[in-house]
């Protein structure tokens, strides 16, 4: 008897307000690939996945089904992952059930998935055939925090520190100075290795003042039922400011937010996106605003990001950016 190939690949995607925002000194507010000819695992013993989304394949009659799993994708975190598969059946014989196990505790039946964190993951596909019997590929898969152009920007950083920022807008990589703001680089990466700026979204564009444009984010949250203040407000105790610290408030530098109040920064932080004298310490004038880092990769995003029109939806928003500007997450490189 013949046996035929089954094979597919799929993909997914996903988006509403409250009150509340700091910064209050800054001026107001499918692979391919063969199939696995012949494969004959048993029932309950998993093989390797040997291709990508199709091929041609005879098997021997009276065999479970024949399996394989593969991704040809760039993998990285906070991102879809496309699985191929390919399943050889004895004729005559059909598919009833399959199953992905993704590796990171997670399963279902999608072969798109977006892994919340970078690390190596076995992902085993597993298929149910009309007459109760089961076949099982299985791949790894290797979840980065960026991208490989991104990645490549990071190593010739000078930083030691990167932390990659994936958006509904693109990727970023922010490249922090902990020589020179070690409490503010410190305090930022608590809140990145938490998993705080997951699923947040920026929640001030300002960017009709002649003094500074800026893009503020750290603490407005969205899900499924829509935007909300993240709980606890602070998740830790407020910093010490360290704006005498040398480093400018220059076009792509990043900043610590925070109230009138000089040491007060906690979660929030602000692009700027012109260079922004007033915002630098100048003894017996100003406090300043801490400058901890700057972007290496993706200042375009930013640039979109800082084009987006707002408006005053009360509450605090006084520029609340009218299309959603999301951060899908950040991960240390």
């Amino acid at each position: 008897m013949s046996r035929r190939v089954h094979s597919f690949a799929l993909s997914a995607s996903l988006m509403v307000i409250a009150a509340a925002w700091g910064l209050t000194g800054c001026g107001g507010g499918g692979g391919g690939g063969e199939g696995s000819a012949g494969a004959t695992p048993a029932a309950s013993t998993p093989s390797s996945g040997a291709g990508g989304g199709g091929g041609s394949a005879v098997g021997t009659s009276n065999q479970p089904p024949g399996v394989s799993v593969s991704t040809g994708d760039d993998a990285v975190a906070f991102l879809p992952v496309h699985f191929s598969t390919a399943t050889t059946l004895d004729a005559g014989v059909t598919i009833t059930a399959s199953n992905f196990n993704y590796g990171d505790g997670q399963t279902g039946t999608s072969p798109t998935h977006t892994y919340d964190k970078p690390g190596a993951y076995t992902v085993i596909y597993t298929v149910t055939d009309s007459k109760a019997r089961q076949g099982q590929g299985k791949t790894q898969v290797t979840v980065k925090a960026c991208s490989m152009p991104a990645m490549a920007a990071a190593t010739v950083s000078a930083d030691t520190i990167h932390v990659c920022v994936q958006t509904n807008k693109g990727e970023m990589v922010f490249a922090l100075d902990s020589a020179k703001a070690p409490i503010s680089t410190s305090n930022f990466m608590r809140y990145v290795n938490d998993g705080y700026y997951n699923s947040t979204v920026v929640h001030r564009v300002q960017n009709a003042s002649p003094d500074f444009w800026v893009v503020q984010a750290g603490q407005v949250g969205v899900n499924t039922d829509g935007y909300f203040i993240k709980t606890p407000v602070n998740k830790y105790d407020p910093i010490e400011l360290e704006s005498n610290n040398g480093l400018l408030n220059k076009r792509y530098t990043l900043g610590m937010a925070r109230t009138s109040v000089p040491k007060s920064a906690t979660s929030q932080f602000y692009i700027n996106l012109m260079d922004t004298p007033v915002f630098d310490y100048a003894p017996g004038l100003r406090d300043g605003y801490a400058v901890f880092g700057k972007i290496v990769y993706g200042t375009a995003v930013a640039d979109a990001m800082g084009a987006a029109s707002t408006v005053n939806a009360g509450g605090g928003f006084a520029y609340f950016p009218q299309q959603e500007l999301k951060i899908l997450g950040m991960a240390a490189k």
